[in-house]
């Protein structure tokens, strides 16, 4: 869904190339419509992993030990996917406008700069810890976004 909704934006961007300010007038209208489509895509992801996380679970395996720590797992991570659906199509939107730098930044700060960080800072407070790395990780990218977008862009 995500890479459908980034390309029909990557296509209308090309047609609107020469236009800058339909490019951006135009990419604003589309990140509303895309950022609610995408977070409501989150919201019912995060209802069917607090609904249902043994049977998606037992997909995977029927250990009860995987069973009893995945069930934690998922229902916080899950927590994360409203602002990763947020972030995500920040992160398009910025590529389409021409402000790649922008997108990779966020790109960069998600996976590497405060993921792999946090993930370990919060290893030393227990295994139910590290599952708020991805919440806390998503909502710290989902404030950046809010100000790289408000910032007006620099050439």
């Amino acid at each position: 869904v995500f890479a459908v909704l980034g390309g029909l934006f990557s296509r209308t961007f090309m047609e609107l190339q020469s236009d800058v300010p339909a490019i951006v007038d135009y990419g604003t209208t589309y990140l509303s419509i895309v950022t609610v489509v995408s977070c409501g895509i989150m919201f019912l992801a995060t209802i069917i992993f607090l609904a249902i996380p043994e049977q998606l679970l037992a997909i995977f395996s029927d250990s009860a030990s995987i069973m009893e720590i995945g069930r934690h797992a998922l229902r916080i991570i899950s927590g994360s996917f409203i602002p990763a659906g947020f972030v995500m199509m920040f992160t398009v939107y910025f590529q389409g406008i021409d402000r790649g730098r922008a997108s990779i930044f966020i790109t960069v700060l998600r996976q590497i700069i405060l993921l792999v960080p946090l993930a370990w800072i919060f290893h030393y407070a227990g295994l139910h810890f590290v599952w708020l790395t991805f919440m806390v990780t998503e909502t710290i990218s989902a404030f950046v976004c809010l100000i790289l977008y408000r910032r007006p862009a620099s050439r």
